[in-house]
C-alpha cells in the first residue's frame, strides 16, 4: 500500500528587552507553522472489475480461502446474534 505521511513543524521566536533607568519593557513573539500531508492514492494497487456480483463473490471467497481466512456469508434477514451463534458452533465442530 502506498501511504505516505509527512509532518513539518517550523517555529520562530524572538524577544526584545529594553531598559532605561528603573523602566523595563519586555516583548516577544512566537510563530509556529504546522503542516501534515498524507498521500494515499486510491488506486495504488490497481483496479479490478468483475462481470457480475456472483463473479465478485466467488473471487472474494477464493481469495479468503487462499489466505486461510474464514469466509462466512450471511443472510441479513436473519438476526446477527443467531448468525454469530451458528458460525461459532460451526467453528467449534471443525476443531
Amino acid at each position: 500500500m502506498n501511504v505516505q505521511f509527512l509532518q513539518q513543524v517550523s517555529s520562530f521566536q524572538g524577544d526584545v528587552v529594553w531598559s532605561k533607568g528603573r523602566h523595563l519593557i519586555r516583548t516577544g513573539a512566537l510563530a509556529e507553522h504546522y503542516q501534515q500531508d498524507m498521500v494515499n492514492p486510491t488506486f495504488s494497487l490497481g483496479t479490478y472489475s468483475f462481470a457480475n456480483l456472483r463473479a465478485f463473490m466467488d473471487a472474494y471467497e477464493k481469495g479468503c480461502h487462499q489466505s486461510r481466512i474464514d469466509y462466512a456469508p450471511m443472510d441479513t434477514s436473519i438476526g446477527f446474534d443467531r448468525t454469530l451463534v451458528t458460525y461459532l458452533a460451526k467453528r467449534a465442530n471443525l476443531k
